[in-house]
């Protein structure tokens, strides 16, 4: 379970 914080603008949508 990988979860990205809005850090980057791409992993925004990158919550698993």
């Amino acid at each position: 379970m990988i979860r990205i914080t809005n850090l980057d603008p791409i992993a925004l949508s990158y919550e698993v």
